[in-house]
């Protein structure tokens, strides 16, 4: 359930691909260990990537002991080939992390004991903005994909990961059989044998308006319109006396008289004009 690399793909027309090195490949099962020892806490942890040529996503189990000892176990993998047409890297980290939080169902059914926390990892920020915001409405495309990781999961319990830290960088670029035993493929990442975590950094910030997928933001008035007859009364109450009210009526008055009058003007002028070209054109 792994990715071969070019060189390996080219090679196989020769049959030269070395999957006899499978013969010796090494997996642990901590389930098989809850019976013999006592199990502290158990928790699921989930990586996913995405490159140009594929999506994947993996999930180890961390057990620990009564000894407070650490196991690892990897119990999921998928992967699928990148989409033909053309798309953006966003988008298929973000297929990449639909598939891990899908990998949470499928986890929770097969095994027979209690996960005390599941935790969520990526390698790109964007994707993490996307599912950490609160603010921004997405187009169609990221707006789905986000709402099914929320289905399954919380924003708090996605991070961010350095690439060389992610187990799941290897499914979408290939690994060698040979170098499955010693690939973090197999064994997890450090932090997690060595029961530590890591945090997020701040600068994982909410999507900003630039961003493609972001839907422009739409802003509406709401207008309340009243039918009047006349000027209404409420007008009047701005005057202080009644010789200011008289002497601003006589204003409007000498002002609707001079609009009358330009507009009386201007259309005699459209009418001479029509006249004319009439009699330009009669002739």
């Amino acid at each position: 359930m792994f990715p071969c690399p070019t060189r390996s793909l080219s090679a196989g027309a020769t049959g030269k691909i070395p999957f006899s090195a499978l013969k010796t490949l090494r997996y642990q099962d901590v389930t098989s260990r809850k019976n013999s020892e006592v199990s502290l806490e158990l928790n699921s942890t989930h990586f996913s990537d995405a490159s140009q040529e594929a999506i994947g996503a993996c999930v180890y189990l961390q057990l620990f002991d009564e000894r407070k000892r650490v196991s690892i176990a990897l119990v999921y993998v998928q992967s699928r080939v990148a989409p033909i047409n053309p798309t953006s890297i966003p988008r298929l980290e973000l297929c990449g992390a639909v598939l891990a939080s899908e990998a949470v169902r499928k986890v929770m059914k097969e095994i027979d004991m209690d996960i005390a926390r599941i935790m969520f990892y990526t390698d790109s920020k964007v994707v993490l903005g996307y599912i950490k915001n609160d603010t921004r409405r997405f187009h169609v495309y990221v707006a789905n994909r986000v709402q099914q990781i929320l289905n399954v999961s919380k924003p708090e319990q996605w991070k961010y990961i350095e690439s060389e830290s992610n187990s799941a960088d290897q499914a979408t670029r290939g690994i060698k059989p040979g170098w499955l035993n010693e690939s973090t493929w197999i064994n997890g990442p450090e932090f997690l044998r060595n029961g530590k975590e890591i945090e997020t950094p701040r600068d994982v910030d909410s999507p900003s308006e630039d961003d493609p997928e972001v839907r422009k933001k739409i802003v509406s008035h709401e207008v309340d319109l009243q039918r009047r007859k006349g000027l209404g009364a409420r007008r009047f109450l701005r005057f202080s006396c009644l010789s200011s009210l008289q002497s601003a009526l006589a204003h409007l008055i000498t002002k609707v008289r001079e609009f009358k009058q330009r507009r009386g003007e201007q259309q005699e002028q459209v009418q001479y004009s029509a006249i004319r070209d009439k009699i330009v054109c009669g002739q």
